[in-house]
């Protein structure tokens, strides 16, 4: 994972004596904190280690290779006083994002991805087929949770994607990390689908502090 500890030094050489200041790198370092946790609970301990059968070993290998840290539970991410911890580095810069979904709790953690990356979300949850096309009206970016919406929405908007009506990027699975991928190649002008060559960047302080200042206002 991101090695942090030269930006905790950095953040605290940086932050002012103000209020804003102070709350900001608290906020930040408490994202950094979570996210550290979160990379040793991923870590098998050595006792777990001369226990595992040989056989399982390319389960072991796959765990190693994922780039992403483990997301805290659902639950925790939807308490309205929990702070999303970004996976990936990007900054939306104020693009007005509608979010196409059916399930409320996906409208709750969208939103706060969304707000992390300092986008403006616009949630569109169990929208109608027939007023689709004119709720996402205005929208920069067009994001759907392909496995959460219904064959009827999600060709029509593939439609005017095609047409070159909307911005439409896919996240095949409500999970943060592929929404936050959608957004990622939103912002970068990349495919709607995502595909085994797009290098995706580490979230680290900058992307921290982004998070922190975007999901406070």
């Amino acid at each position: 994972m991101y090695d942090y500890r030269n930006d905790v030094i950095n953040l605290m050489k940086s932050t002012t004596a103000s209020q804003q200041s102070l709350s900001q790198s608290i906020q930040a370092l408490d994202l950094i904190v979570k996210v550290y946790q979160d990379s040793l609970k991923q870590k098998p301990t050595l006792e777990k280690n001369v226990k595992l059968p040989a056989k399982k070993s390319k389960v072991k290998d796959s765990q190693k290779s994922k780039s992403f840290p483990k997301q805290h539970h659902l639950n925790e991410q939807l308490h309205s006083n929990v702070l999303y911890v970004p996976q990936l580095d990007f900054n939306l810069h104020h693009k007005q994002v509608a979010l196409v979904y059916a399930q409320d709790k996906i409208g709750r953690i969208g939103q706060k991805i969304i707000k992390a990356h300092n986008g403006q979300v616009r949630l569109l949850g169990n929208e109608a087929k027939e007023t689709i096309t004119s709720a996402i009206a205005g929208a920069e970016i067009v994001i759907v949770v392909k496995d959460n919406i219904s064959s009827e929405i999600y060709e029509k908007l593939r439609k005017y994607h095609q047409e070159k009506k909307l911005n439409l990027f896919i996240a095949k699975t409500a999970s943060s990390i592929e929404i936050e991928k959608a957004l990622y190649r939103a912002e970068n002008k990349l495919s709607a689908l995502d595909k085994i060559n797009i290098k995706y960047p580490s979230a680290n302080l900058n992307s921290l502090l982004l998070a922190s200042k975007g999901q406070q206002k």
